[in-house]
């Protein structure tokens, strides 16, 4: 693919990635403030994240800042935030179509950069009225993740595996916590996420953002140094294994099932866990699903920061003891390397068709470059990753299998039993 990309350090503690391809007629800024995960802090992070967005000096509030972005051809900006590893992401993003499909000439991304920089930088006192607001609705949002039982099975087993580690927090924080809010404690937290935090910057997209480049640059360097987090921070696998459960009102058993692995061949960990349960033609889709049809879905999937693998599947209640001996008989199965030459290739093209897709978007470029160097693989390409990943062989997908430990079992039970 024809894509150019470079990195470079603005000041310790702060990078900026341009992914630059012709083909793509819009522009993408993503500016990610990195700090570790503290559950004291994390809900004020997340609030302080949205409230930035509406507390621009000119464009104050929710219907200023949409008009002018509407101005902009329907050009966006927002604020979003999720944990990568053991850390805490808040992140700021700007879109707009490239000037040179302007109708008139102008400078979309530029002043659309201009303006999102100016909320994160020089933002004006946070207004009560959107303060109760935004609070509001990141409590709502808290309170809705139980709605979601899969996520919330998903959610509870991380605090049991990951027990004592951040990566068990949520990014939200706690209702409690998010209750607990003052306007004071949030602007100690912007203040904070300005002075403590590592940035990861990135502008991807079809190219003329250099003076949207120097914009960032600029406030980057001016910001002074900060300390830089780690992203990968293996987490090890418990002497006995955790079971745990839950019991809520919902049609399904949820089971989460969290094994541990220190071997660090991440290419080959992916295509173990995609081997056993990633693809429609996996041994847990096909087995434990398909020909004993002891689940509704069961996935697995790599937390390649946290050195993990969990398996997460919906079941009848009836069907418990059964889907737990059958997925524990699948992963014996690759140990052995009782898997064909075909069903390997064919999880290696199943990769490879989801990363070349990564080069359909700006935004899943943006991603990606930032996850890869998240695991240390900082600037490798989609392409040098479907290298590396096709390279694997089959002894070193044995060696993956042989090297996860079951560290964690949640259940998530319907409390009025099997339905």
């Amino acid at each position: 693919m024809s894509i150019k990309v470079t990195r470079e350090e603005i000041a310790k503690g702060a990078s900026l990635t341009c992914i630059t391809d012709g083909k793509f007629k819009t522009n993408l800024a993503v500016i990610r403030f990195v700090l570790p995960l503290d559950e004291r802090y994390a809900s004020a992070n997340a609030l302080a994240a949205q409230l930035l967005i509406l507390s621009h000096k000119k464009y104050t509030g929710l219907t200023a800042i949409t008009d002018f972005t509407n101005k902009l051809y329907g050009a966006s900006i927002g604020a979003s935030n999720f944990k990568v590893g053991d850390n805490q992401v808040i992140a700021f993003t700007a879109n707009a179509i490239r000037d040179e499909y302007a109708l008139d000439g102008e400078k979309l991304f530029y002043e659309l950069i201009k303006v999102l920089l100016e909320c994160i930088f020089e933002p004006l006192e946070f207004d009560d009225k959107y303060f109760d607001l935004k609070k509001r609705e990141l409590i709502d949002s808290i309170e809705s993740e139980i709605n979601e039982k899969r996520s919330y099975a998903v959610s509870n087993a991380n605090r049991y595996a990951f027990n004592g580690e951040p990566y068990s927090l949520s990014p939200n924080g706690t209702k409690q916590s998010a209750e607990a809010l003052t306007k004071a404690q949030v602007t100690a937290a912007y203040k904070n996420l300005l002075q403590n935090a590592s940035v990861e910057a990135s502008i991807s997209g079809g190219g003329d953002f250099e003076d949207a480049k120097f914009l960032i640059a600029n406030a980057l360097k001016s910001r002074g140094e900060a300390p830089i987090y780690p992203f990968v921070s293996l987490s090890p696998a418990k002497a006995e294994v955790v079971r745990a459960e839950d019991s809520c009102e919902m049609n399904q058993l949820k089971m989460v099932m969290i094994f541990k692995t220190d071997y660090k061949n991440d290419s080959a960990n992916g295509l173990f866990a995609a081997l056993l349960g990633g693809t429609p033609f996996s041994k847990l889709f096909m087995n434990v699903r398909e020909k004993l049809s002891l689940c509704y879905y069961c996935v697995s999937r790599m937390i390649y920061e946290k050195g993990a693998m969990m398996i997460d599947s919906g079941i009848d209640s009836g069907n418990l003891t059964a889907a737990y001996d059958e997925i524990l008989n699948q992963i014996e199965e690759i140990k052995k390397g009782n898997f064909t030459d075909d069903e390997l290739y064919n999880t290696k093209l199943a990769m490879r068709g989801s990363m070349k897709t990564v080069y359909d978007s700006a935004s899943d470029l943006a991603a990606w470059y930032f996850t890869r160097h998240a695991r240390g693989k900082t600037n490798q390409s989609p392409d040098e990753a479907q290298e590396e990943m096709f390279a694997v062989t089959r002894e070193e997908i044995i060696k993956a299998a042989n090297s996860v430990m079951l560290d964690t079992v949640y259940t998530l039970k319907t409390s009025g039993g099997d339905k």
